[in-house]
């Protein structure tokens, strides 16, 4: 009980350092950037469906490969809205997508079309063509960078002040033992 209320003391006292500048807010921008993006997606729900994938996702690999822009291929494979523009579904970030997608997208290189990404029923092609400037972004999609760069700092001293209370208490038990002998 005592090391919960140390915590949300330590907590409050250091709740200012949590919120970012404007410098750290733009770098961590720079790590979650807002980025426009096609999109083809196939599906795979039956077998059928499946095999219609298998042999849509052959033909999709020798188009790139032809040199077929991907806009054309998202208009003419996917299957989703989207593909009435182009695959085109406009700037997108970590709030639009489960992180570790967003990252996969994020860490293809500008113009490249991703390998096909299995979802569940799904496979899905993406491509990411501009990232929105900083100055830009929409102040609500700033704010949800603020919270999460308050999560993270939070996060971090959490961990750093349960390390030290771990320190701490095994510093405490050494003596006390050494006392006792």
């Amino acid at each position: 009980m005592l090391y919960k209320k140390f915590i949300e003391h330590e907590r409050k006292n250091q709740k200012k350092q949590f919120t970012p500048t404007e410098k750290e807010l733009h770098q961590f921008y720079e790590k979650f950037p807002l980025i426009r993006i096609h999109h083809l997606v196939l599906n795979r729900r039956t077998e059928a469906e499946r095999q219609v994938a298998d042999l849509t996702m052959s033909q999709i690999g020798k188009e790139l490969k032809n040199g077929t822009p991907f806009e054309q291929l998202c208009t003419r494979y996917s299957q989703d809205a989207s593909a009435l523009f182009g695959g085109d579904n406009d700037f997108r970030g970590p709030h639009n997508f489960p992180e570790e997608f967003y990252l996969k997208i994020r860490g293809l290189p500008k113009n490249t079309v991703s390998d096909p990404i299995e979802i569940g029923s799904t496979v899905h092609y993406f491509e990411w063509f501009e990232k929105k400037p900083f100055t830009t972004a929409p102040a609500s999609y700033l704010q949800y960078l603020q919270s999460r760069f308050e999560e993270s700092k939070e996060k971090t001293l959490l961990t750093e002040l349960l390390k030290s209370l771990e320190l701490k208490a095994t510093i405490e038990t050494s003596s006390v033992s050494r006392k006792d002998k």
